[in-house]
């Protein structure tokens, strides 16, 4: 039996942290010997683990400036501090801290895969975590292999970085079809008054909520009666909060928050929109798909994958005006909608779990 450690920085409620759950939940407990470690202990995912999946962690809180503060120790002495059994493989599942400790291995025998989210939009965000562009550049070189969600994030990252990555691999997230459409089944407690737009994404600038709210003010003053519900946390709440009452968006925008159950949300609104700047392969997107709501989304890494590019949803371009535009089409053209709505639905077997996990399961086999 392989053991292997999936190490993240925490279990939070983001896109990465559920899909890290779903992976491992459904891995083969006969073939792995699976454990979870974070960086911090905090993160609403932590509970969705199997019983049988171990859990560590390394600090019980998060610690203010802690990438700065890692940068000061070498990754071989971090990861000596942090990883302290002995593994077959060895997975940083996000990319930042983590793949900087876990680069520290110097076991030969221990193989480590690398699984990045995000797009690289900004280099220099990438490099954050690390001491220099060489030690990134290292770091990355030292992985047996690299895993990207969408083919759009490794050819963006290896165009940017021009990284001699040793093995590089795109395998779509894992998504569990029968528990989101189980939970999507679920009754919201308010009622939905008119054509209602639905989102769902930690409330950070790279989500591009600030723009939404404006389309939707926009459209609002047009006449264009709709509602909007944004599902989420994250550090931009406040601002989002204070543009919302200096609107006077009260009664058309409602913030949720955080939701275990996001997806009876999803199902009963109209309208899925995405409006971020950069994703990686956007797990939202993916769920509001499968519970079959017409997407519209900013043409941003994973999108073309997902929606095939723009054959099961509208894809516009990444600026503020073609947003406008899209949503403004989608809103008004019920005809638009119910063919979104109808292809979405055939969509949903593209995203099988048993095909993501046989990739999976040959990748550690492999190893």
């Amino acid at each position: 039996m392989k053991r292997i450690l999936f190490f993240i920085p925490t279990l939070g409620g983001g896109g990465a942290e559920k899909v890290l759950v779903n992976l491992v939940n459904n891995l083969d407990n006969k073939k792995y010997d699976i454990t979870v470690q974070t960086l911090f202990d905090i993160g609403i995912n932590k509970k969705n683990l199997n019983s049988n999946i171990n859990y560590k962690t390394i600090f019980k809180k998060r610690i203010k400036g802690n990438i700065h503060i890692l940068k000061i120790f070498s990754r071989k002495f971090l990861f000596k501090k942090m990883i302290r059994e002995d593994y077959d493989i060895i997975v940083s599942y996000l990319e930042g801290p983590t793949t900087r400790i876990v680069s520290g291995c110097n076991n030969p025998n221990v193989k480590l895969i690398n699984w990045v989210h995000t797009e690289m939009n900004n280099v220099k965000e990438f490099q954050k975590s690390y001491r220099s562009a060489n030690e990134m550049r290292k770091a990355y070189e030292k992985y047996n292999m690299t895993i990207f969600v969408a083919k759009s994030t490794k050819d963006n990252f290896e165009n940017k970085t021009k990284i001699n990555l040793k093995d590089s691999r795109v395998i779509r997230n894992i998504i569990d079809i029968n528990e989101i459409l189980n939970k999507s089944n679920e009754k919201i407690e308010n009622e939905k008054k008119q054509i209602t737009l639905v989102t769902l994404a930690r409330l950070t600038q790279s989500k591009g909520y600030e723009r939404l709210l404006r389309t939707h003010k926009k459209l609002l003053d047009e006449n264009i009666i709709h509602d909007l519900w944004i599902l989420g946390e994250g550090e931009d709440r406040e601002k989002i909060e204070n543009y919302i009452k200096k609107n006077a968006l009260e009664n058309s925008v409602k913030l949720y928050g955080y939701q275990e159950n996001p997806y009876k949300y999803l199902r009963e609104a109209d309208i899925y929109v995405c409006a971020s700047y950069i994703e990686g392969y956007s797990t939202a997107v993916t769920e509001a798909l499968i519970i079959g709501k017409p997407i519209i989304t900013t043409n941003c890494s994973g999108m073309n994958e997902i929606l095939e590019n723009g054959t099961y949803g509208l894809i516009v371009e990444n600026n503020e005006n073609a947003l406008y535009n899209g949503i403004k089409e989608m809103i008004l053209n019920s005809n638009l909608r119910k063919n979104y709505e109808n292809l979405a639905i055939k969509r949903r077997e593209y995203f099988n779990i048993d095909r993501q996990l046989k990739e999976v399961n040959e990748i550690f086999e492999n190893q």
